[in-house]
């Protein structure tokens, strides 16, 4: 390997655990609850509640891979790069146990452990998955998740104000819209919320132009 070889591993290995880092650094934060975006990918999905899972197969996958680059930056400075090549060999086999794992804790919730003190009563996807059927089977909308409708009010200039409707649980992605905030279109989304739930907030909130939001009791 020449020199620039070496260099680009190195950077690349280097690049890869500052990516680590920033990952492990938002885990305090979901550990104690607070909101943090759904990250989906073809292979997995990561909600709040499997972050700790997700952050063992990334540790796995992607520092092995690190330790690999660096180890064939300096491969040939001293014996200890050969050791640093193993380790990172058997690190990246443990990417598959962990990807198994993070499955099982997305299906189950389980172990307990592995879930942030703020979501262990919270259902798996299998758990999840049996509860749509169960209402839909008793013929009430899928789910209880609170959704919230929001009217935005662009500058005049812009756009005329509209409407947003929210679903706030973490692990669901469900929302509509209508074009413009009259009654009859509040009570078009008010429709469309009724496919999804029944559990609407009674407060509306108004997001204007300059970014305040301000929340007023929902217009039936």
């Amino acid at each position: 390997m020449i020199w620039w070889q070496r260099v680009l591993a190195l950077a690349g290995g280097l690049a890869l655990i500052g990516f680590l880092v920033f990952n492990y650094r938002r885990l305090p934060a979901i550990w104690r609850g607070e909101q943090a975006p759904t990250l989906r990918n073809p292979l997995f999905t990561v909600y709040p509640r499997t972050y700790v899972s997700y952050l063992c197969f990334l540790t796995a996958f992607v520092g092995g891979f690190a330790l690999f680059l660096i180890s064939g930056s300096i491969f040939g400075v001293g014996s200890w790069a050969r050791v640093l090549f193993n380790v990172s060999q058997w690190i990246m086999l443990a990417a598959v146990p962990t990807l198994v794992g993070h499955w099982v804790v997305n299906a189950l919730n389980l172990p307990r452990a592995l879930v942030p003190p703020a979501y262990r009563d919270k259902p798996g996807t299998i758990a999840r998955r049996r509860f749509v059927r169960e209402r839909r089977r008793a013929g009430r909308p899928p789910t209880d998740h609170l959704v919230e409708i929001r009217e935005y009010r662009p500058p005049p200039e812009v756009a005329t104000p509209y409407l947003e409707a929210i679903c706030t649980d973490d692990e669901c992605d469900w929302e509509a819209d209508e074009p413009e905030a009259h009654p009859v279109h509040l009570q078009r989304l008010r429709e469309k919320v009724a496919g999804h739930t029944d559990t609407v907030s009674p407060q509306l909130v108004v997001i204007h132009a300059d970014g305040r939001r301000e929340s007023m009791p929902l217009r039936i």
